[in-house]
């Protein structure tokens, strides 16, 4: 994955949530400081439409949660 180098593999993927069409989850890591928890979501095509592909997005926990308190 982006950001964590060629070296480091994720280690855990756990369930949070799942439609027919969407998937979420938080990625763990070995190695990064707590796990590095990397939510993943992954939308599904609809079966009925063509064109349509997966998308898939990931973000940090650090990324969610820097400008989520202010001071």
């Amino acid at each position: 994955m982006p950001g964590h180098g060629a070296e480091v593999k994720p280690e855990a993927l756990v369930p949070l949530d799942a439609t027919d069409r969407r998937f979420a989850g938080l990625l763990l890591f070995d190695g990064p400081i707590n796990g590095d928890p990397t939510l993943l979501i992954v939308d599904f095509a609809d079966p009925t439409k063509r064109g349509e592909g997966v998308s898939t997005v990931c973000e940090p926990e650090a990324a969610r949660t820097s400008g989520a308190s202010s001071g």
